[in-house]
């Protein structure tokens, strides 16, 4: 009531204009300041209460937000003169980096609190300009993790100064033991350190290999490892017996047969020798008899017997020449045909022994009718050819489909016999022709005696 009544007072002395005033002008404590003290002290209490305060510290230059809206004046403002108070986050906080991280405090720390740190997009690029970019789990994990005892230059960014222990600690395989290099990001990556991947470049891993236990290869370490098949394989090499790989000379080059998919059944691509027909199915040691190098590619290397033993017709007696795909296939190789290219096998030919034309051998053998048919040509007397001067072109008169009957087809051309009044009247070529071929007589079948010695034709047509 007191403190009320005397405000009443002096508000009545100032409101009337009275000469009463105030001897003495009481400095503020708190500086050059020009905000009233009613503003943060009350008549109540001259203790400030922030919560009722209307002072607006955003009009100072510096807005409180978050943790500083909380703080208590006296935390920043040590001394009552306000105006003695710096800005910058150093003034009020200490530096426990001791100036190695600059006074940009702000860069990994903000107003949520001191302890908060939030790694923000300037601090992002400020480690990747360092060569050691936050990325996958890195980028949760708080700073002091890796920087311990606040030192925050010159940490070491290899993997194995922060992971030795988990690389010591490894026993799927032994890191330690195996001497796996410490590069850990060839196989870890920052998104999982249990997921361990290895780029097999230098050999990759396909087929079974994907699903091969690492120490099944690298059973003496991971460096200096062999990438050859052989380096593995040696014992499968060495114990395979069909065929003997040592004994054959096989080289061990394995992928030349086998592949990853499955070390058996094995293939070989015969590019020099392509496999068709039996030879698919024929057993490699049949041919490879002396070994895998140096293997013949001809036919007759493997099938001289074959050519030997073969009586019908004897190869060794008639000259046939040692090219056995000329008549044989890998499909069989009974029976064989020959392509009679140079003489067309037509008619009863197709059927004829082969000894029959080629008694002397199959090469230089003739190829006209006469060479395989002059006995039949000086046998014949119906009409007698050798007499009759019939000439020795034989297939004039006949064909390969029967050495009888013979037939003169041209002969319409000359007189006609297979057509018009003569077909089917005569029974044999001497009937007209009784002496030679190139004369003839009508009166074996038109005996007139008033006309004997004539020539009909000059008469008659």
């Amino acid at each position: 009531m007191q403190n009320k009544f005397f405000l009443y007072i002096l508000l009545g002395v100032l409101l009337c204009g009275s000469s009463f005033s105030l001897q003495t002008k009481t400095k503020s404590p708190h500086g050059d300041l020009k905000t009233n003290c009613i503003v943060c002290h009350t008549s109540d209490s001259w203790s400030i209460d922030t919560q009722r305060s209307n002072f607006k510290h955003d009009e100072t230059g510096f807005r409180l937000t978050k943790a500083h809206q909380k703080a208590p004046c006296a935390a920043c403002h040590k001394s009552s003169d306000f105006f003695k108070v710096g800005t910058s986050c150093a003034d009020c906080h200490q530096d426990v980096h001791k100036g190695k991280m600059g006074v940009s405090c702000e860069t990994c720390h903000d107003n949520n609190g001191w302890d908060n740190r939030k790694i923000k997009k300037d601090s992002i690029h400020t480690h990747q300009d360092a060569g050691f970019p936050l990325i996958g789990m890195h980028a949760r994990l708080d700073c002091s993790q890796c920087h311990r005892n606040n030192q925050y230059r010159g940490t070491n960014s290899e993997c194995y100064a922060c992971h030795a222990a988990k690389y010591q600690a490894t026993s799927a395989p032994n890191h330690g033991a195996l001497h796996i290099g410490t590069n850990c990001n060839q196989c870890h990556t920052g998104f999982s350190w249990q997921k361990a991947f290895y780029s097999h470049n230098r050999f990759p891993l396909t087929g079974t290999h994907k699903t091969t236990p690492c120490s099944s290869c690298h059973i003496s370490g991971y460096t200096g490892t062999p990438s050859t098949c052989f380096g593995c394989h040696a014992t499968n090499y060495n114990n395979t017996t069909n065929p003997n790989h040592t004994a054959s000379g096989i080289n061990t080059t394995c992928e030349t047969c086998h592949s990853t998919t499955a070390w058996t059944p094995a293939t070989f691509s015969h590019n020099n020798f392509p496999l068709t027909g039996t030879h698919r199915t024929t057993a490699c040691s049949a041919c490879h008899t002396s070994g895998y190098t140096g293997t013949p590619t001809t036919c007759f290397a493997c099938h001289a017997t074959n050519y030997s033993n073969t009586t019908n017709p004897n190869h060794t007696a008639s000259g046939i020449n040692t090219t056995c795909q000329t008549c044989h296939s890998t499909t069989a190789w009974t029976p064989a045909t020959f392509s009679h290219t140079n003489f067309p096998l037509t008619g009863a030919h197709q059927t004829t022994a082969c000894s029959a034309c080629h008694t002397s051998g199959y090469t230089g053998t003739p190829t006209t009718c006469f060479a395989c048919h002059s006995t039949n040509y000086n046998n014949t007397t119906n009409p007698k050819h050798s007499t009759a001067g019939i000439n020795t072109t034989c297939q004039t008169c006949h064909t390969t489909t029967a050495w009888t009957p013979a037939s003169f087809a041209q002969h319409d051309s000359y007189f006609k016999i297979y057509s018009g009044k003569h077909k089917n009247r005569w029974s044999s070529c001497t009937q007209c022709h009784p002496t030679s071929y190139p004369t003839y007589s009508c009166n074996s079948c038109h005996s007139n005696a008033h006309h004997q010695g004539s020539n009909c034709l000059s008469c008659h047509s």
